[in-house]
């Protein structure tokens, strides 16, 4: 049942060594009575058999018998695996007080035909007493012979993982005695220590294929059992972490775990128990105090009626180190993009005025003068006052081209009235322009002083309509400007054939890009939605260090 083939081993109490730390009970320690009795025997099988050690199976499997035997002041104690297709059965531990031993012909394994009695109690999970057995010619050759050797047997089941795997059981062979209910009580506490000691004791001792990867495993490996607590770690948990593999199975996940609190860990144990299985992002403490960030992929494993966690913890330092350059690499571009947009804004602002003010200015003059030519130009001279008034009609012309670029490059409107003005005059223009109708609606007759919050919003505005009037075969616009609770919203709606969803995730949509540029650096957002046939709605959000204005009357 131990990994091993130890086969039957039996002593006196007086050689039992002492398992475990200082802080459990030993085998030797005096046994009480009555109510601590068996919070005593609980307490010290537990901490003989839990994490016991390759090296000292036979021994913790030894004290745990002496320990069983003299707390039901027993004869003898024993410990027999039943294979797993239950079609063999082996004694493999026997203590007794007086010195017995057993036979050299139990000390192997047996078909369920040599003890059908046995056979019939044990593996139909009934507890097996001698008192229940048949008469003596009844019995087989095994049995028989077992039964001269005890005048008074209890046994109960071991199960592990939900299927038998054994039976451990008391005999009296000086006397003739009554096995009470709270003896078989005891006993049964012990078989289910005796269950879940098996699947850990199999995990340290098996050269199984799993423990086998486990250990050539690159990465840091546990089985955590639900408190916390490590019970079995791989080698490279062993290595990455800088402690032994004994401290990693003396402490709890949270004590490795920078990020894990007691109550954190149970509430992520309750979500892996949930899901089935998670991963998330944490750090790692080395023995040399340095904090290794990893993730963490944790698998909840049902096993013997208990919840195990299965936890595989990856070094991330380098895609760390990566991720930590592509943010900087992205916020150094998010700046330069936000540099160039104001240079770029300057530039406007700048030729817009050399354009309105020394072109038109120019301009205005030429016309003042041609103007006075026509009037000093005789009727007669009908040639030259055509000319005359050609030369006035490109002149109005020109100026209106001037004020349209200069419009272009920077609306004066938006620098004397304000951002909403400068929206129902833009979308004015988009109307003419475009034949698509457009409505205004400013909650609370807003209306935002000039500034980058302000100039950022009509720029993405601007690229709104743009992208209406190319794409969406609308026929209504409608436009809604807030500036409630802090924070300035527009609303853009249109009734056309909507955006669809890969255009607004397509990095190669500039247009789109260049709004997202504008707005972030405000520490505002901007939503795209969008149904086939039923338009497109984009959203922009910026918050604002006070209060917009209310537009006076």
């Amino acid at each position: 049942m131990w990994g091993r083939d130890v086969g039957l081993r039996s002593g006196g109490t007086t050689d039992e060594p002492e398992i475990g730390s200082s802080t459990p009970p030993c085998a030797s320690d005096p046994v009480p009575h009555g109510k601590d009795e068996l919070s005593w025997l609980v307490a010290f099988v537990a901490s003989s058999l839990v994490n016991v050690e390759p090296a000292n199976v036979d021994t913790a499997v030894q004290a745990a018998l002496s320990a069983l035997g003299r707390a039901l002041a027993a004869d003898a104690t024993w410990l027999i695996e039943v294979a797993p297709d239950l079609q063999t059965f082996r004694p493999t531990h026997f203590w007794s007080a007086a010195g017995l031993t057993l036979g050299g012909a139990l000390a192997q394994a047996y078909d369920v035909d040599d003890a059908p009695t046995f056979a019939r109690y044990v593996f139909a999970e009934r507890l097996l007493r001698l008192s229940d057995w048949p008469a003596d010619d009844g019995l087989s050759t095994v049995e028989r012979m077992f039964a001269r050797s005890a005048r008074a047997v209890v046994a109960v089941p071991i199960f592990s993982g939900g299927r038998l795997c054994g039976a451990i059981g008391c005999s009296s062979v000086q006397s003739l005695r009554e096995w009470t209910d709270d003896d078989v009580h005891l006993l049964r506490v012990i078989s289910d220590i005796f269950g879940g000691a098996w699947v850990l004791t199999k995990m340290h001792t098996e050269p199984t294929l799993a423990s086998w990867s486990l250990d050539r495993s690159r990465d840091p490996s546990f089985w955590v059992e639900e408190g916390g607590r490590l019970l079995v770690v791989s080698d490279a948990a062993s290595r990455v972490l800088g402690y032994s593999r004994d401290h990693l199975l003396h402490v709890s996940l949270t004590d490795i775990d920078a990020e894990l609190t007691p109550q954190g860990f149970a509430r992520l144990w309750g979500l892996m128990k949930e899901r089935g299985a998670i991963t998330f992002e944490s750090r790692h403490r080395t023995a040399a105090g340095r904090l290794v960030p990893v993730e963490v992929s944790a698998n909840a494993i049902e096993f013997a009626g208990r919840c195990y966690g299965f936890f595989v913890a990856r070094d991330i330092t380098e895609r760390k180190a990566a991720e930590t350059a592509l943010m900087e690499s992205r916020e150094q571009m998010r700046k330069l993009a936000a540099r160039i947009s104001q240079v770029l804004e300057n530039e406007r602002l700048t030729i817009a005025r050399r354009v309105h003010d020394d072109l038109g200015q120019t301009l205005t003059a030429i016309r003042l003068n041609a103007a006075w030519l026509l009037k000093e130009v005789p009727e007669a001279q009908t040639g030259h006052r055509t000319r005359l008034k050609d030369v006035l009609t490109l002149l109005d012309s020109a100026t209106d081209t001037i004020r349209q670029i200069a419009a272009d490059l920077r609306p004066g409107v938006l620098d004397e009235l304000g951002l909403l003005a400068a929206i129902e005059w833009e979308a004015s223009r988009f109307e003419r322009r475009a034949g698509i109708r457009c409505d205004v609606v400013a909650e609370g007759s807003i209306a935002l002083e000039e500034g980058p919050v302000s100039l950022a919003v009509f720029r993405v505005f601007q690229e709104i309509l743009t992208n209406v009037a190319r794409h969406a075969q609308a026929k209504t616009v409608h436009i809604q400007l807030s500036g409630l609770a802090g924070v300035l919203c527009l609303r853009v709606v249109d009734d056309g054939i909507g955006i669809a969803e890969q255009r607004i995730t397509d990095a190669s949509s500039l247009g789109l890009m260049g709004m997202r540029e504008r707005i972030e650096p405000l520490g505002g957002t901007l939503s795209i939605t969008g149904r086939a046939g039923a338009g497109t709605c984009v959203e922009v959000r910026v918050p604002i260090a006070s209060s917009p204005r209310r537009r006076e009357p």
